[in-house]
């Protein structure tokens, strides 16, 4: 009885550890990806292709692997940046976790150059990673 009863308490505390990390990673993920739009936003709309360099290079300072960038590109009109990551969870953290929403985590953010001397936030979400991607 009582390897049922400290079984369950350890799948408890692992599952309630394995949230903190998903959303503490998800807050960085949007963080870092915000502060890389609104930076590359000001090289928008003379210089598009910079500003790519840029949103990526800030994205990778900023602790994110190259291979979490999925997209990075600048709308039609030369005037707004949209940068997509990817961070899969580990599988010793996914790894009988309850309650996750998925095992990777996706964010887009897009920042709008405006006439203001700062970018403007247009959109930070997490997006809802398809199962089994």
């Amino acid at each position: 009885m009582l390897v049922l009863i400290t079984s369950a308490a350890a799948l408890l505390v692992h599952s309630m550890a394995a949230a903190v990390f998903y959303d503490t990673n998800t807050a960085s993920l949007q963080i870092v990806g915000e502060n890389a739009v609104r930076t590359a936003a000001e090289y928008l709309p003379k210089e598009p292709s910079v500003a790519v360099l840029i949103a990526d290079n800030y994205a990778t300072t900023g602790g994110i692997a190259p291979d979490e960038i999925v997209l990075t590109r600048v709308a039609g009109d030369d005037r707004a940046i949209t940068l997509s990551l990817r961070r899969r969870i580990p599988g010793y953290v996914a790894f009988l976790a309850l309650g996750l929403p998925s095992r990777e985590i996706r964010v887009t953010v897009s920042a709008l150059k405006t006439a203001r001397p700062v970018a403007r936030i247009l959109a930070s979400w997490p997006t809802p990673a398809q199962s089994g991607a």
